[in-house]
């Protein structure tokens, strides 16, 4: 089998980032050079999916120690998991998905600290589950649904307590469900079909039994050993603490503490009507709160939100960076201002902007809620509807400019009243 001719020459590409090639039909192997030379130093992204790709991983690829992000989904790979894509310590995620890959998973994948997304799923994966996982405290996301994993699910793995999504469907696992699982508030999405899985179900679940939608018709029968779950009387499980329907506790609620909240809410209003008021005729900015309060998100989580810079999310461009629309796992929709920082004075411009940013609270600038930062990227978050932060954005770059060129005194007086001034004009049309 031919190796694919194209990528070999790339091996001498020092600055090569991205290669991304996916949902083409070649017919070849992965070269071992492609892990040699200067690429396997500036690489962060590669992603051949859906390309044909056949015969093993190599080796060599474990050379690329700056990878962030390896995707050889729908490939006809064959062989084994090779130990080498332990040593990928950057990576964040790592999908291999739907290829004809055999045997165990490597001891060494548990030594990568900053994984995030792994997935091995629709391979012939076999052995028993390793109790490393634990290891992986980064670990958000595992898909090892349809392989042929064995023995029980090892109670390890639940040690994480941050793992939002777990799919291990159609396996061969046996034994009964670890207890530990009932104690993961922060899990979104949990998947034990296809298995042999036998026992009783965690009586640690817990919580409040709803009335409505598909649980008004569940008998009793549906909950039984599940002691910590309460709600309604027809379910046959304890009151929910706070739910006491005691006439004279109704009667208390709107004598006293109903007329109490009204008053202490009516002043809350009006001390921040005040307070509004008091800065606008003053033109001081609040800097009590800084706007980088939350905690910063992960380039992967950059690149799962704007589906790996996808063109199609691409908002606009400009002489510093380019903005993109995000959409994030919650729904939430935000905007993007990534950084060009092969551009002369990028990463000065960055920290104009975070220190502006903390420096100025006006209604009508946009709010950034979080930053991606790190020696090769530096992003911000801007936590508004896509019109308001294009209208904005031209003016935040304004802003930046007068900060730098005429100083941080009289510039922010300048940047102050652009901002003030821009309360009359409306929102431009897009």
């Amino acid at each position: 089998m031919r190796e694919l001719g194209f990528l070999a020459p790339l091996s001498n590409c020092r600055h090569l980032k991205r290669i991304i090639f996916s949902n083409n039909s070649f017919i070849g192997i992965l070269p071992k050079s492609l892990g040699l030379g200067n690429l396997s130093a500036s690489l962060e992204i590669f992603v051949p999916n859906n390309c044909g790709l056949k015969g093993l991983i190599p080796n060599e690829i474990g050379n690329f120690n700056n990878l962030i992000l390896l995707e050889l989904i729908g490939n006809d790979l064959i062989g084994t998991v090779p130990d080498a894509l332990g040593q990928l310590m950057r990576v964040q995620s790592l999908l291999i998905g739907r290829n004809e890959l055999m045997g165990p998973i490597p001891a060494n994948f548990f030594n990568i600290e900053n994984l995030y997304h792994l997935n091995l799923r629709e391979n012939k994966l076999s052995e028993q589950l390793s109790s490393c996982f634990g290891k992986l405290t980064s670990l958000r996301e595992i898909f090892l649904d349809y392989d042929k994993l064995t023995s029980a699910i090892q109670s390890e793995l639940w040690t994480n307590k941050y793992l939002r999504i777990v799919e291990l469907s159609y396996n061969m696992f046996i034994g009964s469900v670890p207890p530990e699982i009932g104690s993961r508030n922060t899990m979104l999405d949990l998947y034990l079909l296809g298995n042999q899985l036998s026992g009783e179900i965690s009586t640690t679940f817990g919580g409040e039994i709803p009335n409505g939608g598909p649980f008004k018709n569940l008998t009793p029968d549906s909950f039984k050993s599940n002691k910590e779950l309460c709600g309604a009387s027809q379910f046959k499980v304890v009151p929910c603490k706070g739910n006491t329907t005691k006439s004279s506790s109704k009667t208390r609620v709107l004598k006293y503490i109903l007329p109490s909240s009204a008053l202490v809410a009516s002043l809350v209003i009006i001390m921040v009507w005040l307070v509004k008021c008091h800065n606008r005729q003053t033109g001081l900015p609040d800097q009590s709160i800084s706007p980088f309060t939350l905690k910063r998100i992960t380039y992967n989580e950059v690149l799962y939100s704007t589906n790996n810079f996808d063109e199609e999310n691409l908002i606009g461009r400009g002489s510093i960076g380019s903005v993109f629309k995000e959409t994030f796992f919650n729904g939430m929709i935000s905007a993007l201002k990534v950084f060009n920082l092969d551009i002369e004075g990028a990463n000065k411009s960055f920290d104009s902007e975070c220190h502006i940013l903390c420096n100025i609270r006006h209604g009508n600038l946009v709010k950034v809620i979080s930053s991606c930062s790190n020696l090769d990227f530096k992003a911000l978050v801007w936590n508004t509807c896509l019109k308001k932060t294009l209208t904005i954005g031209c003016t935040l770059v304004t802003i930046a400019y007068i900060w730098l060129k005429i100083g941080n005194n009289d510039g922010c007086r300048i940047c102050f009243g652009i901002s003030t001034s821009l309360v009359s004009v409306p929102n431009c049309p897009l």
